[in-house]
């Protein structure tokens, strides 16, 4: 008895094709909002690593943070976006921010993103 051939038809492999493509032209999109936020991450702890220990003032958070938001190009957040509250041990510098980035059409790809740091005097 001859064994039948098994395998994906050209209808199955050309729909996993575009599903691939799909999936990487949104990867594609997203992977610079990503890139900003690792240089945010970065740049908090940057922020900390500079101000640890030195009983800093708001005013001088906010300006490293402005100075280094301009040094590494970010876009879409400012120096104002910035939250910074006290906290027991000293500040509580906080950014919550949404990024978002057209898809196809009127499809919109969106990412929410929450980082903080905690600078002690």
């Amino acid at each position: 008895m001859r064994a039948r051939q098994t395998g994906v038809s050209l209808l199955g492999f050309l729909f996993v094709a575009a599903l691939c493509a799909v999936i990487g032209f949104g990867l594609l999109k997203l992977s610079p909002i990503y890139m900003d936020n690792l240089k945010i991450q970065r740049m908090l702890a940057d922020v900390q690593g500079q101000w640890e220990g030195q009983n800093p003032s708001v005013g001088q958070l906010r300006s490293s943070l402005e100075s280094r938001i301009n040094i590494e190009s970010i876009t879409g957040v400012t120096a104002r976006d910035f939250n910074i509250s006290r906290s027991e041990a000293g500040y509580l510098v906080s950014v919550s921010y949404e990024r978002r980035t057209d898809f196809f059409g009127n499809i919109e790809l969106v990412a929410s993103f929450d980082e903080s740091v905690e600078i002690r005097r």
